[in-house]
């Protein structure tokens, strides 16, 4: 019997929160086969003792003996039942990622854009990216003001007029200090965190959180891409419609 049959088998048992741990593995299971217990705990919200309370349900001594037996489930799946493919879960991430991005959320990310005094960009390690690739992106647009930070952007003379937009995907682990004292500013800007992690351990200093579908595993790697396709689909919708604004602006103005 699989996990996955072995999980169906012993449902009317479970808790809760067993319930919910099993609907997690059944969604992401390559994660959880292959990644840290500590990863689970951080990006899906569940304490180690829930875990292991989990696995002993199944029949398991604890979270690691489930892990060995689920990975091997996993490579003995048949090709028919095997994961997705790399170019299906780009396609799946780029879909899912522009559902996120509603009229309502683009119209606010735009105007806040367009009519603050000066937006600042930020983002460290791959996150970097995104943030100048945006930055230069308003920049060709005609969008005055606009810069991408670096990333030792510890003293920076933001006024409350101001638009602070970090790019972080997971742990925030190297821009945490550039939060902290933009946070600690004499006048704090409007600060947006575009993120996949939706338990991120620095939401609470953000004025608002953009939160896109988490990248999956295939086998027991984090497909890194996926996270850099999320935010160039932010850039392409939100530059897109200040394209837009723009035009119809200059359209009234020649009438």
């Amino acid at each position: 019997m699989n996990m996955f049959s072995l999980m169906e088998s012993r449902k009317d048992s479970f808790s809760k929160t067993d319930r919910l741990i099993c609907n997690a593995v059944n969604k992401f299971p390559d994660e959880f086969a292959s990644a840290s217990i500590n990863h689970i705990i951080e990006h899906r919200g569940f304490s180690q003792p829930s875990l292991t309370r989990f696995a002993k349900k199944l029949g398991f001594s604890g979270f690691n003996e489930f892990q060995y037996q689920f990975r091997r489930d996993l490579l003995e799946k048949p090709a028919s039942q095997s994961a997705k493919s790399r170019a299906e879960s780009y396609a799946d991430e780029l879909r899912l990622s522009d559902q996120v991005l509603t009229d309502a959320l683009l119209e606010d990310i735009t105007d806040r854009i367009m009519n603050s005094t000066a937006s600042y960009l930020y983002g460290t390690s791959l996150s970097r990216m995104p943030a100048e690739f945006l930055a230069e992106s308003l920049r060709i647009l005609g969008v005055r003001n606009v810069q991408a930070l670096p990333a030792d952007a510890y003293q920076v003379p933001f006024l409350s007029s101001d638009l602070f937009l970090c790019f972080s995907a997971h742990s925030g682990h190297y821009c945490a200090e550039a939060v902290n004292a933009m946070r600690k500013a004499e006048h704090r800007p409007y600060s947006v965190l575009v993120t996949m992690n939706p338990k991120h351990p620095l939401r609470s200093k953000f004025d608002q959180m953009i939160v896109f579908p988490e990248a999956p595993y295939l086998g027991n790697k984090r497909m890194i891409l996926n996270d850099t396709l999320a935010f160039m689909m932010f850039i392409d919708r939100v530059t897109n419609l200040i394209s837009m604004k723009l035009s119809q602006k200059s359209s009234i103005i020649s009438e």
